[in-house]
């Protein structure tokens, strides 16, 4: 999802999840991979990332359900 769509819903798992997503994102996208990778790192809480997800899945469009190659 681009950080701009996901700025568009902070009324769905709130400001501060669109806010980590925005910092966790890469070149403006944020993937499974970059929610994977914090998840990993231990840095965020874990209801943190998944309600980031909940956003991906919801409003990141057919994109989101795309194989992460690499």
């Amino acid at each position: 999802i681009e950080v701009s769509e996901l700025r568009r819903h902070p009324g769905y798992r709130g400001r501060e999840t669109v806010l980590l997503g925005a910092r966790l994102a890469v070149d403006d996208v944020l993937t499974a991979k970059e929610i994977g990778d914090a998840a990993r790192a231990g840095d965020h809480h874990p209801r943190d990332l998944k309600r980031l997800w909940h956003l991906v899945v919801r409003f990141g469009g057919e994109a989101a359900w795309r194989p992460v190659e690499g």
